[in-house]
């Protein structure tokens, strides 16, 4: 996995990156927990957020206040 993305990385400019909210992104949805029953129901499973199916050049992206709002929250050490 290291080695895939060093690729990216070595291959890619930062800037052209996008982010996918966490509501549109099933990653997320697993590791909070979501049961595959309820993942197989939903439409995103699917089909992917609705903005995917658009042109490259019109997708959305999220300004970095949106970014900030919808990071995890950090846990604590002592």
């Amino acid at each position: 996995m290291a080695n895939i993305v060093a690729r990216i990385q070595e291959t890619t400019n930062v800037s052209d990156w996008k982010r996918v909210p966490t509501w549109e992104n099933l990653a997320d949805f697993i590791s909070l927990g979501v049961t595959q029953k309820k993942l197989e129901n939903m439409q995103l499973c699917w089909y992917g957020p609705q903005w995917l199916q658009q042109s490259a050049t019109s997708r959305p992206s999220l300004r970095e206040e949106e970014m900030i709002d919808d990071l995890p929250e950090e846990r604590k050490t002592r």
